[in-house]
């Protein structure tokens, strides 16, 4: 208070309090993710997830949350259960948390990501956002390691020591090993089967991956002659580079087929499907395989799909090819279905082809319509 005044004589300010403070209670409440990225371990078999609320916290206030499929896929064959819900927070809570179901398989595979995010903040007594992140990630970190070899075909000389070289695939932050071992190998028209103890020494042990280590080698020594004879090889077939010298060439021209996953899946309104084939083995020369769609699933032919067939022609360099199959999308509700695909008649000019597992694989059509009717007719 100041300057006081009084027509009919003085005026004066009292004594304190001639000055107040009036204070402004915030109701205001927003909320947001802890973070904007978590993690979780396949094997760990959930993940919990923090939310943060912000302002006013002398009442009770709610915020609504929600997982999405990223990379990883919750409808079909799982990598992580979808939820959704309304945490609470009562008077004095600040955080609070949802969880998330993580499905361990055994699948080798990339990490992948489930999409959160918070909406429909409320507060009674007074107004709710969302502060930033209101959307974060949240990574599954896969677990699962397979182990291969670095190629399918390896060449040394008669006096030499071939090193074959093992990878590993999938995580790579702990320990793993893998057994290895040499046997004989088949006689054909054109090869003899080597012998351990004459043509090459055997080779059995364990390799042994640290951690962040991804390949491994092991030697396979060769024993030489000096006794002209057809190609030998322990592994596979063989020829030799030059005939009338004592090199032994180990030349695997053999190749195999699989589709690259046992099961596809398709929304019915994407109105395709693409099938990858993976060709395994000798990549220098043109191969090819047959495929097709056959009967046997619970899809029907021209009214789910249209059924297909042809042969892929890989070229050389050549290690993938797809073919499509075209989905019919009809307005009728109906369950998932189901469409088998094959392989077959592998060709390899060459060499010897053949087919592996998987030669066949299901796809999957998965019905995305909805119908709606009256719980009563009266």
């Amino acid at each position: 208070l100041s300057n006081p005044s009084n027509s009919n004589g003085g005026a004066t300010l009292d004594s304190p309090p001639n000055i107040a403070v009036l204070t402004i209670f915030n109701d205001d409440v927003a909320f947001r993710f802890s973070s904007a990225s978590y993690s979780v371990s396949e094997s760990a078999g959930s993940a919990n997830i923090t939310v943060e609320r912000l302002g006013e916290t002398e009442n009770g206030v709610s915020v609504n949350f929600a997982t999405s499929d990223g990379t990883a896929i919750g409808d079909f064959q799982p990598d992580y259960t979808p939820t959704n819900g309304s945490l609470t927070f009562n008077p004095g809570e600040t955080t609070k948390t949802f969880v998330v179901s993580i499905v361990n398989d055994p699948v080798v595979e990339d990490n992948e990501t489930v999409n959160l995010s918070l909406s429909n903040a409320t507060n009674p007594n007074g107004t709710a956002t969302l502060d930033s992140p209101s959307t974060a990630v949240l990574t599954i970190l896969n677990e699962d390691v397979a182990f291969r070899f670095s190629s399918s075909s390896y060449t040394v000389s008669e006096s030499g020591v071939a090193t074959i070289e093992v990878q590993r695939l999938g995580d790579t932050t702990g320990t793993a090993a893998v057994n290895f071992a040499t046997s004989d190998g088949t006689p054909s028209p054109t090869t003899a089967p080597a012998t351990a103890g004459s043509d090459y020494v055997a080779a059995t042990g364990v390799l042994s991956f640290g951690p962040g280590e991804t390949t491994k080698t092991f030697g396979v020594g060769i024993i030489p002659d000096t006794i002209p004879e057809r190609p030998v090889n322990p592994v596979g077939h063989a020829a030799l580079a030059t005939p009338d010298t004592a090199v032994l060439t180990i030349l695997n021209d053999d190749v195999v087929f699989h589709f690259s996953r046992g099961a596809y899946v398709v929304h019915e309104n994407d109105g395709t499907a693409t099938i990858e084939v993976s060709r395994i083995g000798d990549t220098a020369n043109d191969v090819s395989v047959d495929y097709a769609t056959v009967g046997g699933g619970t899809a029907t032919a021209g009214s789910d799909y249209l059924a297909t067939s042809g042969r892929l022609t890989f070229s050389p360099g050549r290690t993938t090819q797809s073919f499509d199959v075209t989905i019919l999308d009809d307005l009728g509700p109906e369950s998932h279905e189901t469409v088998n695909l094959l392989l077959r008649d592998p060709v390899n000019p060459v060499g010897h082809a053949a087919l592996a597992t998987p030669d066949t694989a299901v796809l999957t059509i998965l019905n995305d319509d909805v119908v709606f009717h009256f719980s009563r007719g009266a």
